[in-house]
């Protein structure tokens, strides 16, 4: 029996070529535009796609921990919506993996899919202020485990 996964993915809208704002507050806001990539191929980056990430990865270089990026993929084809959303959020995926292995970018990365009227695969990229906080739980067990209630006597792994 095949198991499905659910992945959920923010789409928006871009409206100022400057800024990206955010009809959710609660989802990224005021983002800087880093660039554009243009993809011909279906099936991971062709050379000129990452000809354009190598041009952009000193300035992703610079960006500091305090910031993410925000990979946007556009799959651009006029597939059904599923399948245009799977193929634009692997696109932004590739990208990812791009930066990481060829140019050891190893940035938080928020993955999103994006709604365009260019008819060819984009992705675009973005600097991102971090509006996430971290902070550490200390739990009395492992919260992956099935047991219902708290034994004392095991210690938590």
């Amino acid at each position: 029996m095949m198991q499905r996964v659910l992945v959920p993915v923010v789409i928006g809208l871009m409206t100022c070529p400057t800024v990206v704002r955010s009809e959710d507050r609660g989802v990224m806001t005021d983002c800087r535009p880093v660039g554009t990539v243009r993809v011909t191929t279906a099936k991971g980056l062709d050379v000129r796609a990452k000809k354009a990430l190598d041009a952009m990865a000193p300035k992703l270089r610079t960006v500091g921990k305090d910031r993410l990026l925000r990979i946007e993929g556009h799959d651009g084809t006029d597939r059904n919506a599923e399948e245009s959303l799977s193929n634009s959020l692997m696109l932004a995926k590739n990208v990812q993996i791009y930066l990481a292995s060829r140019h050891t970018i190893d940035l938080d990365v928020y993955l999103a899919t994006a709604a365009d009227s260019d008819k060819g695969r984009t992705v675009r990229i973005y600097v991102c202020p971090k509006q996430f906080v971290e902070e550490n739980l200390d739990l009395p067990r492992n919260i992956t485990d099935s047991k219902r209630d708290f034994d004392s006597s095991v210690s938590a792994k």
